[in-house]
């Protein structure tokens, strides 16, 4: 059955027997050993047959943190023609995260891939638009052995500008953005179709880091019940939707968000703030006068969270076909660098 019998004498020795050997140590040696069994990635590590901290297994694979590599080939290496077969996470561990030798399904990284544009909501405002970054995110089917397969690479925003006062010439922005507590945090989800929204991934309330606590805007006025959270260390109703430029029932709108992720189409990431900066002005035009936007040059986003929605269906559809159980949505949110707050010029439209 591989199981292994343990006898442990309390003034002599420990003994892990199993079918192949007998492993035995010392008190004085178990209570010296110089680290503790489990590490990177809080995986066990396999000191007994490679040394102290020289592999760890991760269940689908052995790893050799030594080198950076897998001490075999990813077995679904064929669908990552342009990925090393024995490298580890990209060759981006500080990014990507290995937790079983697989992935959730939706990973949402620190990982800048561009910039777009996003809508400011909030008190006062004097700023209608603001470019921020956008990160990748990866959608995977994964199997219960471990293996794992891209099902696609998407454009999000992450970050929630919100107003909170203005004066002759700037705008006080606060960022109410969602961010994990710690490296990461996984969280069940389901699609959803929202009434204002449109179709969504909704993620189940879970325990994020904090927003800033302010209890009122910069003039003393209170601030909205839908920006404080009831609370404080508890998201709720956090939500993947369409971001950017995106339409509803054929009006152009511009997307922003007290703490969601937008799906940003391709068309609207530029490589540079500077050139972003042609997306502001046509959002600013948009939200200011409704103005129609060039969909022979920019697609709406609608289209991304239609493509989210496939292919989260695929990887169900995929479970199903192998047997599995759990077919149940995750998403991982991962660490990222970003600011609190800033001070920037008004608008001139």
């Amino acid at each position: 059955m591989g199981c292994l019998k343990l006898s442990y004498y309390p003034t002599t020795e420990l003994k892990i027997i199993s079918d192949r050997k007998v492993l035995t140590y010392n008190k004085t040696e178990i209570n010296n050993r110089s680290s503790y069994l489990f590490g990177f990635n809080g995986k066990e590590k396999i000191n007994e047959q490679y040394g102290e901290g020289n592999a760890y297994d991760f269940g689908a694979r052995m790893y050799d943190p030594r080198i950076c590599r897998w001490q075999a080939v990813d077995l679904k290496a064929g669908k990552l023609p342009d990925q090393s077969p024995y490298s580890f996470s990209y060759n981006a561990p500080i990014i990507y995260k290995d937790p079983d030798g697989k992935y959730p399904i939706i990973v949402i990284t620190g990982e800048v891939t561009g910039y777009t544009i996003s809508r400011v909501y909030g008190y006062g405002s004097q700023v209608s638009a603001i470019v921020v970054p956008t990160y990748r995110a990866i959608i995977y089917d994964v199997a219960n052995d471990g293996t794992k397969t891209v099902m696609g690479y998407y454009n999000v925003t992450r970050d929630g500008w919100t107003s909170f006062g203005s004066n002759n010439s700037t705008t006080h922005l606060v960022n109410l953005s969602t961010e994990p507590i710690g490296n990461e945090t996984t969280v069940k989800a389901n699609k959803y179709n929202s009434s204002t929204s449109g179709k969504t991934v909704q993620l189940n309330n879970f325990s994020a880091a904090r927003k800033p606590e302010n209890d009122t805007y910069d003039d003393g006025t209170p601030i909205d019940s839908e920006i404080r959270r009831s609370d404080p260390d508890v998201a709720r109703n956090v939500q993947i939707h369409a971001g950017g430029f995106y339409e509803n029932n054929g009006v152009p709108r511009i997307a922003g968000t007290y703490g969601c992720f937008g799906v940003v189409d391709g068309s609207q990431v530029a490589s540079t703030v500077s050139q972003a900066a042609a997306f502001l002005k046509k959002a600013e035009q948009v939200i200011a006068k409704g103005t129609d936007v060039p969909t022979d040059v920019i697609q709406p986003s609608n289209q991304k969270i239609l493509d989210i929605y496939s292919d989260i269906d695929k990887a169900k559809s995929n479970a199903k076909n192998r047997g599995e159980s759990d077919t149940q949505t995750r998403v991982t949110i991962q660490k990222r660098d970003y600011s609190k707050e800033k001070n920037v010029p008004n608008s001139t439209n």
